[in-house]
């Protein structure tokens, strides 16, 4: 099953780029978790230093944000559900009017957590399912808890409660794909997999690693199955001999202007971490601005100038993979620790998806060559 993003959130994000207005944010509550993945971006084991913002901060910050036009919110963490005021804290942003999804393992919820989210109801609750097995779960979290995921994915279905699942796709769970994409069909549910896993820059400082992630070919042959399982025959052939010619299209020239963020991020979005500092995106740390020693207003008019100023590598604004290729400033940073230098983990990943879209739906020509023009 595929989802598509409303056409009002788009219509209000096109709008917000145009007037530079932050109309959606993401709120990291905490970044501890119950959960230990080895592919996670901001969990780590010791978090007893972590000075996280108040239940006050918190809906200080989300008053002036809503002031400043943002409507819509994600609440993330770690896992968010740790916080012993998440329900206090969810009720009164709930209360505020904002459009709220989650994003959570889905272990916690219990029935005060259903009974809240009945009486507010979220947009949506996303729930990352790692799997199809207590097995999986326990190589990939260190936590069997897959039966209680799934058995609180239900509980939320019946209570008529918007679920998504989401699936990060690791060496440790790339067999399960299949399987998370079966019990969304049973249950009615859409998924959202990604194989490609941004290096752990947050929570273990690492440039251009992460344990977890598969290599460039696994990446794409995993991204490659995962469209199988989401479109039917039919489309997926349009798509791929879509996707072939694209990249026979002629590349930019050598004066093309370097690409710019083409995102969300930093342009109509922002994110706060759990201790109060506001970047584009969950990845740019580089780029925070800490809400304890400025105002909102200030924070998101510094954020707008420095994603303004990001510019990716000129080998990405000349590349032919440019109409293919989703990099973005947030790979660079985190694959090369800037955001100018070309993340070669990322180029390997197109070229391997593109071969296997060629064996597969394509001919390749005599003599053609996968180096970059």
């Amino acid at each position: 099953m595929q989802e598509a993003e409303p056409r009002i959130s788009a219509y209000f994000h096109g709008k917000a780029i145009k007037n530079k207005i932050p109309v959606s944010g993401t709120f990291e509550l905490t970044r501890k978790c119950n959960f230990n993945c080895k592919m996670c971006y901001v969990h780590t084991t010791d978090t007893s230093g972590d000075v996280e913002l108040t239940t006050e901060e918190w809906l200080k910050i989300a008053e002036n944000a809503k002031n400043a036009g943002m409507l819509f919110l994600l609440l993330t963490g770690g896992e968010p559900l740790l916080r012993k005021d998440f329900k206090e804290l969810y009720k009164e942003l709930s209360k505020m009017g904002f459009v709220i999804s989650i994003n959570t393992n889905g272990s916690l919820i219990d029935s005060e957590i259903l009974k809240l989210w009945k009486e507010y109801p979220p947009f949506r609750v996303n729930i990352s399912l790692y799997g199809c097995s207590d097995e999986t779960y326990k190589k990939l979290c260190g936590n069997e808890k897959f039966a209680a995921v799934y058995n609180n994915i239900k509980a939320l279905k019946e209570a008529g409660i918007s679920v998504r699942l989401n699936c990060s796709v690791s060496k440790y769970n790339k067999d399960d794909v299949e399987g998370v994409y079966k019990i969304a069909q049973k249950l009615g549910l859409v998924v959202k997999a990604a194989s490609y896993m941004y290096p752990a820059t947050r929570s273990q400082g690492s440039i251009g690693e992460n344990q977890g992630r598969l290599s460039c070919r696994e990446a794409a042959e995993c991204n490659i199955l995962i469209r199988k399982l989401t479109y039917p025959p039919e489309i997926l052939k349009q798509r791929a001999e879509m996707l072939l010619k694209i990249n026979t299209q002629d590349c930019p020239d050598e004066d093309s202007e370097y690409l710019g963020v083409r995102c969300r991020a930093g342009r109509s979005s922002f994110w706060l971490t759990y201790d109060g500092k506001m970047m584009p995106c969950g990845m740019m740390d580089e780029l925070a601005v800490n809400l304890k020693e400025t105002d909102f207003i200030s924070a998101w008019k510094y954020i707008l100038e420095k994603t303004g100023e990001i510019r990716l590598p000129k080998e990405c604004s000349v590349c032919s993979y440019r109409n293919i290729c989703n990099v973005c400033a947030a790979m660079c940073y985190t694959e090369t620790g800037s955001f100018n230098k070309k993340p070669q983990y990322v180029c390997d990943m197109v070229k391997e998806l593109l071969e296997g879209f060629k064996k597969e739906f394509g001919e390749k020509s005599e003599g053609e060559s996968n180096e970059d023009k």
